[in-house]
């Protein structure tokens, strides 16, 4: 093999994983967007939780001194 040969193969790799690396950069953001989406629900699920949980307690104070 020739170096010229050799040096295209490399330049070839190279590209590829270029291409690999922009497309692992991709699904990362995609990830980081999913992760923050699903943070959201859950802070959201979390809050209405704990809504519940102080009506409950409202509740049951009512209740015992009523």
């Amino acid at each position: 093999m020739t170096p010229r040969t050799q040096l295209q193969q490399l330049d070839d790799m190279l590209a590829e994983r270029r291409a690999e690396y922009r497309q692992l950069e991709k699904d990362i953001q995609a990830l980081q967007a999913q992760k923050q989406q699903l943070i959201q629900v859950l802070e959201g699920q979390l809050d209405l939780f704990m809504d519940q949980v102080a009506s409950s307690h409202l509740l049951l104070k009512e209740v015992r001194h009523g």
